[in-house]
């Protein structure tokens, strides 16, 4: 690997000043969705005796569950995008995007999803000259595969008695138990790629870095993306899937997964509309050093979960509001980290590393 940067082409998506902050912003509020999902798969929540406890648990499987992973995921496709449209989709492009991928891969090691965000990004950059309109389409036909699969395991589980999910065990070797997850994990690899698809497309339209929508195609954006989103989710609540994987569960969980991208797509309009005002774009902006060393804290965040929840023996002993003040204050301290971090660096730590192997030579860091 070089050391220089002369071949590294100036990129205004991640650095300079004309950043598109938007992206960040959008970035950095996935994170805090992503952030309080996951805790609860890894805390196991002591079911609480206060009916907020109840409400708390409702709101994060109908406004949560499904819609934050969705959005990093469209994200994720959007930024491919921006690497064809700056640098081509030829052989070099390829190589850097290969490299990419295969540094994701080996992270995922460490925290699984990766693993399946490396392969649907292999996957888009394998399907690079496939047209706009044709990604959609793909898009939506690997959404309805999901939701047909889901159909298909309610209709063959009917009348069967469905255990309820396992609690995970306490953890073991992790290289081993990433190992064991990863067919479980790939499972999900499908809707994973559908909303990476759907970025791509977004991206070559330029939809958040060149064009700017009006305040009432978003607005149309945002109340058709609830009007469908909503009554989708809604089953979820009524039937969720930590009883187990019964019909009704089944799908719930099939229409969840079928509509979360209207969620999505009410969520980025509704942040543009908000980031548009003088009070949105301030408060917003308090979470853009998150955004800006997303992937850094994806996995800062998983990883201190792990720490404060299995490795600390509080597994099924924290009620819900107490999970829910662990997870802001996870989100506090990392996003204080991160605004450090960035008043001394360019990048961060693990963006660095991204950065260097993507172009095969070791980026500046320190800022001057």
């Amino acid at each position: 690997m070089g050391t220089g940067t002369d071949r590294v082409p100036p990129d205004p998506l991640v650095t300079g000043a004309h950043r598109v902050v938007v992206l960040d912003v959008l970035r950095g509020v996935a994170l805090l969705g992503i952030l309080l999902v996951n805790i609860w798969s890894v805390a196991e929540t002591v079911p609480g005796t206060v009916p907020i406890d109840e409400l708390v648990r409702d709101v994060r499987r109908l406004f949560l569950v499904d819609k934050f992973h969705m959005l990093f995921a469209f994200l994720f496709g959007y930024g491919i995008a921006t690497q064809f449209e700056r640098s081509g989709t030829g052989r070099t492009t390829v190589r850097r995007l290969g490299r990419r991928m295969a540094v994701l891969l080996l992270l995922g090691l460490t925290h699984d999803v990766l693993a399946v965000y490396a392969v649907a990004g292999a996957i888009t950059v394998a399907m690079r000259r496939i047209s706009t309109g044709n990604a959609v389409r793909a898009g939506v036909i690997l959404l309805l595969a999901v939701a047909a699969f889901y159909g298909a395991t309610a209709l063959l589980t009917s009348g069967a008695d469905v255990p309820a999910e396992p609690v995970p065990a306490p953890p073991g070797n992790l290289l081993a138990d990433r190992l064991a997850e990863l067919p479980t994990t790939l499972l999900s690899l499908p809707d994973y790629l559908a909303l990476v698809l759907f970025g791509l497309a977004a991206g070559r339209r330029g939809l958040l870095h060149r064009r700017e929508p009006t305040d009432a195609a978003l607005w149309t954006v945002l109340v058709t993306g609830l009007v469908v989103g909503v009554p989708g989710a809604v089953p979820s609540v009524l039937a969720p899937v930590e009883g187990g994987l019964d019909p009704a569960a089944a799908v719930a969980r099939g229409l969840s997964l079928l509509t979360a991208p209207a969620f999505v797509a009410a969520y980025v309009a509704g942040l543009l509309l908000l980031h548009r005002t003088g009070i949105g774009r301030r408060t917003l902006g308090v979470i853009v050093p998150a955004g800006r060393t997303a992937l850094t804290n994806y996995l800062a965040q998983g990883w201190l979960c792990l720490l404060i929840f299995p490795a600390a023996g509080l597994v099924d002993r924290v009620p819900t509001l107490g999970t829910l003040a662990i997870a802001l204050a996870i989100f506090a301290l990392l996003l204080v980290a991160s605004r450090w971090w960035l008043r001394r660096f360019r990048f961060g730590p693990v963006e660095w590393v991204l950065r260097s192997a993507t172009y095969w030579c070791r980026q500046p860091l320190r800022r001057r």
